[in-house]
């Protein structure tokens, strides 16, 4: 019953384990967290897209020198490989 109250399921997803049975309503809890988690990771990515758009506008505009955003451009393919990669790990 514990489970019962923590857990509440989204409308139409299915509950495809018992859920009388906390261990099964655990799973089903860790799953939707895990969900949750890799649209987290979704919008982390996104959003480093988004931050590498708006620093080539700076540049085409003339607010930053390109040769000092080169680097920071760089560290955000390294990380936006990063996230992918994990991402993939995480995604069945």
């Amino acid at each position: 019953m514990f489970f019962q109250k923590l857990y509440l399921k989204p409308k139409g997803m299915p509950l495809h384990l018992n859920s009388k049975e906390p261990q099964s309503l655990f799973l089903v809890i860790l799953q939707r967290a895990l969900e949750d988690f890799c649209h987290f990771l979704d919008i982390a990515i996104s959003s480093s897209y988004e931050l590498e758009n708006l620093l080539l506008i700076g540049i085409d505009l003339n607010y930053f020198f390109e040769e000092k955003v080169s680097t920071s451009i760089d560290s955000l393919h390294e990380l936006q490989k990063m996230i992918i990669g994990f991402q993939s790990k995480l995604k069945p």
